[in-house]
């Protein structure tokens, strides 16, 4: 193990000029990672001279660099000879280095080699309603004759992203933040759009025992926001706050946390002494970036008030929405490991031969762009996010997908993201927001629809995938499953403003949404709870992460807007939906006795015993026949919470029906376990089943139902 670097004892490296790169490939494993061998870097701007390069390389004609291959057309040039590579390479052309490095042993049979391709494929149309830019993504390809002798992968800076700080990055750079924060700010009119006027409860005031240029060690205090307003004639002027997003860890490692009886002395100073690691780096974070207020929930909710954690857990929406931005120490599991970036130290593990470089081309207007080269494929942003801890924390969801803007300590480098770009220390400029889990054809088709339908359905199954994703995050208790997810639902509410939002589903998505199936169970610390969490029928009832059939509902809506219902028909309706909050939270948690009742449900009955026909070998565990007359016509999976129904009526609720390609109908939907509730039928979710003929329902009659 090596010993953990803390960047804030030395502190952040403020240079703009930093000349010796490390990046690396990281994965989540635990294998070594790769590194790549420090180099100079060109750092170019417009009033720069292209150096670093031999007179060849220089004269290398831009289309090369910014033309975007289609489907493997190649774009290529003839290089100098294999001696005058070498040559210009001991002389220091930096990319005459990376062919002589990367490619030295397998070109040492073709050194007559003398041609250089780009291929791959370019990143494609943008959807018509998401305001994003792609970065230019090709592969350079040396090839001889048919033989492909080696790979670099080339990254082009999009036209939106201007910097300072044109190298790649070392760990905490504080110069790369503040070009992040800088060319947000001034160029994304998405991130900019956000109302302003919102201030938490509380804030922790970091000059109010010094000015802004003073020690950035110095105590810190809790203030209360009502203060400020007051202080305001124009009540629309607030003050800047950043928050926080970080781990608690294990009972024995808890940050500092503000109680009843501790508030008044929190309110006129907090030793910064006391902090731990993560609180104090995020302080010195914070100030070095020239903010004042800073939002950590442990210190800034009444953590033994049930009504204060209530209050300000429903405001979690706004409290990260309106944040300048959110510093997220992802790489730590409590709150005394700091703000860390490991990827310095393991880089020393790397290979010699591997290296990166940028390249200042000029783009034939007087201009320069950044051409960015590594000889070893890098991570995606996604990769570096969710290899790390904070990512399995199901608070942290919120925290994240509500931030406009945030800044990452993963393990392996910095990241950022906003509402329009996504970037990483080594890529600053790397957009992955517009492929996000979409696919080609999904983009395309929704390209020819109308805008309100695609963001309409877009948000839809953005909802659906988030359910899957929290879902499956970690929870120390289980009585947070509806609070940790009420900020998301809340931001989501302008997507489906006609909707009501009950324990994790919303009523247009139904019937639909009942078809969720379950995975591997998630980690709960407190699993028992006597307390009600959901109705059995909402996803957010289950200990396990779970799922939808994503591909089977994105047929059925393309039908759907196609005019093509034949083919597709729910069997139920819904009437009414009933549920109280527990709190003053309308998305937060739920008193007991919340129901959904359905009308036109048609249902048959299976038949009992179904244990004793069941194959119960570990591969099959959870599955059992359904039998309806004596005879097998399907399976069911029970759900991993429920304890055995078999002694109980059980019966098939058809959900709703739809057309194979071979043009067989099938009926998906709920098994269900009958209560008698004030002498009523009531049923509870007890699994879901496989398609079955619409014909077993044949012989019933539609009728009223409550699911509970």
């Amino acid at each position: 193990m090596f010993e953990k670097p803390n960047f804030f004892e030395s502190g952040f490296p403020d240079d703009d000029l930093v000349r010796t790169i490390s990046p690396r490939s990281t994965s989540c494993e635990s294998e070594s990672w790769g590194a790549l061998k420090p180099t100079t870097v060109l750092l170019s701007s417009d009033h720069e001279k292209v150096t670093g390069l031999c007179r060849f390389c220089s004269s290398i004609p831009a289309e090369f660099w910014i033309h975007e291959p289609e489907h493997g057309e190649g774009v290529g040039i003839d290089l100098q000879t294999w001696e005058e590579t070498c040559a210009e390479a001991r002389n220091g052309c930096c990319f005459c280095r990376a062919i002589i490095g990367n490619w030295l042993e397998r070109l040492q049979d073709f050194v007559d080699a003398r041609f250089l391709a780009r291929v791959g494929q370019g990143r494609g149309k943008m959807v018509k309603y998401r305001n994003a830019e792609f970065e230019t993504r090709h592969t350079i390809t040396r090839k001889f004759g048919s033989k492909q002798l080696g790979i670099m992968n080339l990254y082009i800076s999009p036209s939106s992203w201007r910097s300072r700080s044109r190298h790649v990055a070392q760990k905490g750079d504080l110069s790369l933040m503040r070009d992040w924060l800088e060319n947000c700010r001034l160029n994304h009119s998405r991130c900019n759009s956000i109302a302003t006027g919102f201030l938490p409860t509380r804030l922790l005031d970091l000059e109010a025992f010094n000015g802004p240029s003073t020690d950035l060690k110095d105590d810190i205090k809790l203030v209360h926001s009502a203060s400020f307003h007051s202080c305001l004639y124009d009540t629309t002027s607030v003050p800047r706050y950043i928050t926080l997003s970080h781990c608690w860890g294990p009972p024995g490692k808890r940050p500092v946390v503000t109680y009843h009886d501790n508030l008044a002395a929190r309110m006129e100073r907090i030793s910064f002494s006391d902090l731990p690691r993560t609180f104090q780096d995020t302080v010195v974070l914070t100030r070095k970036l020239g903010q004042r207020y800073l939002w950590i929930d442990s210190l800034c909710i009444i953590q033994d008030d049930a009504e204060d954690w209530a209050n300000e857990a429903s405001k979690m929406a706004k409290v990260y929405e309106q944040s300048y931005f959110t510093i997220a120490a992802l790489s730590s599991a409590d709150s005394s490991e700091g703000l860390q970036v490991y990827g310095d130290e393991t880089s020393k593990r790397g290979s010699d031969e591997d290296m990166t470089f940028d390249l200042g081309v000029n783009d034939g207007k007087g201009g320069l762009f950044t051409v960015r080269i590594f000889t070893e494929e890098q991570s995606s942003w996604d990769q570096h996010y969710y290899c790390d801890l904070l990512s399995r924390r199901a608070w942290v969801l919120q925290e994240k997908e509500l931030s406009t803007r945030s800044i990452h300590f993963g393990f392996a480098c910095l990241l950022w993201e906003c509402r329009e770009l996504k970037g990483s220390s080594t890529l600053p400029w790397c957009n992955d927001l517009a492929w996000d889990a979409d696919t080609d054809a999904e983009r395309t088709w929704l390209e020819n629809q109308p805008e309100d339908f695609a963001v309409y359905y877009t948000m839809k199954f953005r909802w659906f995938r988030i359910s899957s994703e929290y879902s499956g995050r970690f929870l120390t208790h289980v009585t947070d499953t509806l609070p940790a997810l009420s900020g998301i639902a809340q931001s989501f509410q302008k997507y489906f403003p006609e909707d009501k939002y009950i324990a994790g589903i919303w009523s247009s998505h139904l019937p639909l949404a009942l078809l969720w199936e379950q995975g591997h169970r998630r980690n709960v610390i407190n699993q028992r709870t006597k307390e009600y969490i959901a109705p059995s029928w909402s996803w957010t009832s289950s200990p396990c992460q779970i799922y939808y059939p994503l591909r089977q509902f994105h047929d059925i809506f393309q039908r759907m807007a196609c005019k093509k219902p034949d083919r597709f028909r729910e069997n139920l309706e819904v009437t009414d939906i009933k549920g109280e909050p527990k709190h003053n939270d309308p998305y937060g948690a739920l008193k007991e006795g919340a129901s959904l009742e359905l009308g036109g449900a048609l249902l048959f009955e299976l038949d009992p015993d179904l244990e004793r026909f069941a194959d119960i070998s570990e591969h099959n565990r959870g599955f059992y026949p359904i039998r309806k007359n004596g005879v097998e016509v399907g399976t069911f999976h029970q759900d991993a919470h429920v304890s055995s129904p078999f002694q109980d009526k059980l019966v098939c609720l058809g959900v709703c029906t739809d057309m194979e390609r071979s043009g067989k109908e099938t009926v998906s939907g709920l098994i269900l376990k009958e209560h008698i509730r004030d002498g009523s039928p009531a049923y509870s979710r007890v699994g879901t089943f496989f398609p079955l003929s619409p014909s077993l329902w044949d012989d019933s009659e539609p009728r009223h139902i409550t699911l509970i």
